[in-house]
């Protein structure tokens, strides 16, 4: 089957990744394994390679020199892309395309394989990664697409509603964490490890994020101001993604700074309750499925895709009155008195609920399902 149409996955960014990242992460997995439906990757060079039966096109990054020549040549910014696909439909009567989170590219693909005269030999499919509706993302945009893939069902109705039914395929991708990674500890181990920070008598919230306003750091040191004194005694808030020195100054909080991602799994295991406070649509939020797999309870913004990828997750809950700091302050008293009662511990359930390894099988589900509408249309 895939002999006939080859899976072709193009990115504006290079994969496999050198670095760690979100969605770039689950990719680079994906197309290391040997399992993967995909024959080719079109993106910019990297030092990581793919699978041995994935043919890499490596393109020359749109810098100021790329797009200079191209326009005085009349071309496409992604010209170097569609000259890569070009030279595999020249082997191929047909192709299975995925374009990566990227509108510009989609809309070229699109435009030079119609100028072609070949649009109808390219099922062309759009990965998008975020939840709100992209302004360059109009209903004559969603035309030039064949299928597009959301993270969540309710990101795909949020667009079929507002938008109206001008796809003719949708379908939902989800996402994906390494749990090998993302674990929890032991408890003995975890005890110790608490132990050395002085924190094995304290309840530990964390905070994991961006230092944006739309993440919503500051709604919550409002919330932690809110304790009080007497309040904050027994408990200690961990700040990870900040370099405000006014933070690290604040009673009770610690601030880590900016750490690398390899790091993250040593303070979700050690934390008792991650905070979530989001203020923006959420495509996801990975960092409450890696926070979950190592053994936090999480309090999240009812937001976004959020509330779809909590479902069912009994260590969690969403505040709908996300932006008033008073809620989150009810969240971290809850919280607190949930983890002193015994009535969270480490969890084990939730830790399979977003593997990668599970969205990397889901995916080629997926491309099996685009390959059959391909044959049958």
């Amino acid at each position: 089957m895939m002999d006939t149409i080859p899976i072709v996955i193009m990115s504006a960014k290079p994969l496999p990744a050198d670095t760690v990242g979100s969605w770039s992460q689950r990719y680079s997995a994906y197309l290391q394994r040997d399992s993967s439906f995909a024959t080719h990757i079109i993106c910019p060079k990297t030092k990581s390679i793919p699978a041995a039966h994935i043919t890499p096109f490596f393109v020359a990054e749109t810098s100021t020199t790329s797009r200079v020549l191209n326009k005085i040549m009349s071309r496409s910014k992604y010209y170097s892309y569609t000259a890569a696909l070009f030279k595999i439909l020249n082997e191929h009567p047909k192709a299975l395309v995925q374009i990566i989170d990227n509108t510009g590219l989609v809309s070229a693909v699109d435009a030079f394989l119609k100028k072609k005269g070949i649009r109808d030999k390219v099922f062309l499919q759009y990965s998008y990664h975020g939840f709100p509706i992209q302004k360059e993302a109009t209903p004559q945009f969603y035309k030039q697409c064949d299928e597009v893939l959301f993270l969540t069902d309710a990101a795909s109705k949020l667009h079929a509603t507002t938008l109206g039914s001008f796809l003719s395929r949708t379908a939902t991708s989800g996402s994906g964490i390494d749990t090998g990674h993302f674990k929890p500890l032991t408890w003995d181990k975890r005890q110790q490890l608490r132990k050395q920070k002085n924190v094995d008598e304290k309840i530990v919230f964390l905070f994991c994020s961006r230092d944006v306003p739309k993440k919503g750091l500051d709604i919550l040191l409002k919330a932690w101001d809110l304790l009080g004194m007497k309040e904050r005694a027994n408990k200690e808030l961990w700040v990870i993604g900040s370099e405000r020195a006014s933070v690290s100054k604040i009673d009770g909080v610690v601030s880590y700074g900016k750490l690398s991602p390899n790091a993250l799994p040593n303070y979700y295991q050690l934390a008792d309750v991650f905070l979530f406070p989001t203020q923006c649509e959420e495509g996801y939020g990975l960092a409450l499925a890696e926070a979950l797999s190592c053994g936090c309870s999480a309090w999240a913004s009812k937001t976004g895709g959020v509330p779809e990828v909590l479902d069912g997750v009994l260590q969690a809950a969403l505040i709908a009155d996300f932006r008033n700091p008073e809620a989150w302050l009810y969240a971290m008293n809850n919280g607190a008195k949930r983890e002193e009662n015994g009535q969270i511990t480490t969890i084990s359930e939730a830790k399979n609920i977003h593997d990668i390894e599970d969205w990397g099988l889901r995916l080629n589900i997926l491309f099996s399902a685009s390959l059959e509408s391909m044959k049958n249309g």
